[in-house]
């Protein structure tokens, strides 16, 4: 009776964390879903998803299944952007129900509860929500199927290979929603592989290869899509612009930067405003606090005795940060940022908790029992307030700096080039808006055509200090 009342109070608590996160993005996007350049890419795809150009899709480069969600939800009366708030809401929702669940797997109801109640004021990961990206559902699938691997992990049961064939599917959607899902495959072959010690029995090499087939098929069969339609399985190879170390700087800062202060920094974008000295300095003390209890987590000997509760997470955010560094270092142009980070970042907050509740206990029959308490709870709180304040600056967001004022070639004739202009171009291409007067206003980049290309071009100038409208020299 006891157990059953917990495991009901479990799934009330669970309601809660994501009806309340659910809100939160909610209000966060009154105004309407955020976009960036990927955004207008993402949308340019669900358009043609649905207007039947499959090919022109994959031509694009990009996994189809986040825009095959907004096409989805497209089909029941909503926008594109409408679309895409209502994909931002529900998976934001479900990513902290299922972080509730996984931590209470691995680590606790307490760390479970620390948890989901950080994710709704963790703010790297409320301003990647607020965006129409893939990493919106990408985050949430990976979830989903480590919660999945975790059950497998753990089983006892040989022939229970329902949580191998969930966990399988799971990962094969997430890389249909990013290629970044080649390291949630690799991540569950180590877990599959390591179940019950690293030897190899019979069972386990069926297991390995009912996980490879199940997985893989459909990626194989995006990629046979790919080479036939694009001529190259994966997007082809950018001049890169960091060296090895640079990447493991980045990867690392990026994650202390957003998990410890309130200067929170995309590509591209501007996430808050930069915050006081004495935040800052609280922000240090907290890093310190938590880095001394992660060096005694390891060096007192407790991490030997739990590591098996958190394999799972700890294998896949492995995977993830080696992926990430080499894959910047070897092919890509594109910068370590919080936007690449923050897949890791719900794993990373019950790996944080879970060391600080580990190093509490082990010492709880210490006489410094009242000093690591008092240390962990202000190290907690410190986390709070800095996420809490950070949270409070997206939903003032900071505008971009207005363009000098014209006199003709705006397409909103309000005599400056800003975000409106960019909003009424989308909504006029894709909207079914009105027409800008005159039409030829909105040919921002003098090619002769209104088109994505407009808009791409509006979005670099407005958003990424790109060249000004071309035709504000040729009115």
């Amino acid at each position: 009776m006891r157990i059953f009342r917990k495991l009901h109070l479990d799934v009330l608590c669970c309601l809660v964390y994501g009806s309340l996160s659910a809100v939160i993005v909610f209000v966060l996007t009154r105004g309407g879903i955020a976009l960036s350049l990927d955004s207008i890419n993402y949308l340019s795809i669900a358009k043609m998803i649905s207007m039947g150009r499959w090919s022109e899709s994959f031509v694009l480069t990009w996994p189809p299944l986040f825009p095959t969600l907004i096409v989805l939800i497209n089909s029941f009366g909503f926008a594109g952007e409408e679309s895409a708030r209502i994909i931002s809401v529900v998976s934001y929702s479900t990513l902290v129900m299922v972080m509730f669940l996984l931590a209470r797997a691995t680590a606790g109801r307490l760390v479970a509860h620390l948890t989901s109640f950080s994710m709704l004021i963790f703010a790297p990961l409320l301003f990647v929500y607020s965006y129409c990206w893939s990493e919106t559902v990408y985050i949430t699938l990976s979830a989903i199927s480590l919660l999945v691997l975790d059950k497998f992990y753990k089983s006892t049961d040989v022939t229970s290979r329902k949580y191998l064939i969930l966990g399988a599917i799971f990962v094969s959607l997430a890389f249909l929603t990013r290629y970044a899902g080649v390291t949630l495959f690799l991540a569950g072959f180590l877990v599959v592989g390591f179940q019950r010690g690293i030897k190899l029995t019979a069972d386990k090499i069926k297991n390995l290869v009912f996980f490879s087939v199940i997985a893989c098929t459909p990626i194989a069969l995006y990629l046979i899509g790919c080479l036939h339609y694009r001529g190259e399985l994966v997007p082809s190879a950018n001049q890169v612009v960091t060296s090895l170390w640079q990447n493991l700087d980045l990867f690392f800062s990026t994650i202390y930067r957003d998990f410890l202060t309130f200067d929170l920094r995309f590509q591209g974008h501007v996430a808050s405003r930069q915050s006081g000295v004495p935040i800052l300095l609280l922000s240090q003390v907290a890093g310190l606090i938590s880095l001394i209890l992660c060096v005694m987590y390891f060096l007192l000997g407790w991490f030997k005795k739990t590591i098996k509760d958190q394999a799972v997470p700890i294998i896949y955010a492995a995977c993830y940060g080696v992926f990430i560094i080499i894959i910047s270092t070897v092919r890509y142009r594109t910068f370590i940022d919080s936007r690449l980070s923050s897949l890791l970042y719900p794993f990373i907050i019950v790996l944080m908790f879970f060391v600080i509740i580990v190093v509490c206990r082990g010492v709880a029959q210490t006489r410094a029992k009242l000093l690591f308490w008092g240390l962990s709870v202000c190290a907690v709180l410190f986390f709070w307030s800095i996420q809490l304040g950070s949270t409070v600056d997206l939903y003032v967001r900071v505008t971009p700096p207005q363009a000098p004022k014209v006199e003709q070639g705006d397409i909103t004739g309000d005599g400056i080039f800003d975000v409106s202009d960019l909003m009424y171009l989308i909504n006029y291409l894709y909207k079914s808006g009105p027409q800008p007067r005159p039409l030829q206003n909105a040919n921002v980049n003098c090619d002769g055509t209104i088109n994505i290309g407009d808009v791409i071009y509006l979005v670099n100038y407005v958003y990424k200090a790109g060249p000004p409208p071309c035709n504000l020299e040729n009115p």
